[in-house]
């Protein structure tokens, strides 16, 4: 979905288009894996890591503006995390990196928003509040969520789920 890898038969499609007909992935939100962010080697805070997503709107020179900055703050600010907008993501609880993570992603307000394993090493106070916020995106913005997660129990009581898919012996599964 993310266009890494190519189809080894028939097509992918996101949002009415062949996900190789893609140019620019403004519309697809995605939080990688938690451990991904305990990677970053300089002291990147959560400011900089949300706007750095607009890097397409940054011009030939791509540094950000004080406009994306700003757009930036006030996402932030929405999603509880003014508090932490000059905090080192490397030096937040697990959770908070993870809503640091999602508000880089909904900084372009995307239509799809895709979580690869989004509460693994997150505490169980901090995965309901994500879990809440994950409830808020769908259901009072709209936007529709594809989340890899191996905590089925934990998400079905937080989350209303329209469909649920597994995979079985290689094959992609409705449930």
């Amino acid at each position: 979905m993310l266009g890494e890898l190519k189809a080894q038969k028939g097509e992918i499609h996101l949002l009415g288009k062949k996900i190789q007909d893609y140019r620019s992935f403004k519309e697809i939100g995605y939080v990688p894996q938690i451990n991904i962010v305990n990677k970053i080697a300089f002291p990147i805070t959560c400011l900089e890591l949300v706007a750095l997503n607009l890097y397409e709107d940054f011009g030939p020179i791509k540094i950000p503006r004080k406009s994306h900055y700003a757009k930036a703050e006030q996402l932030l600010e929405e999603m509880g995390m003014a508090d932490y907008k000059k905090y080192p993501v490397n030096e937040l609880s697990g959770g908070l990196q993870q809503r640091a993570m999602i508000c880089r992603a909904m900084i372009n307000q995307p239509k799809l928003l895709i979580l690869d394993e989004p509460t693994a090493g997150v505490d169980k106070v901090n995965k309901e509040k994500f879990f809440r916020t994950i409830a808020h995106l769908n259901q009072d913005l709209g936007i529709t969520v594809i989340m890899v997660t191996h905590e089925l129990k934990e998400v079905e009581s937080c989350l209303e789920i329209s469909h649920r898919y597994s995979i079985e012996e290689g094959r992609l599964v409705q449930c």
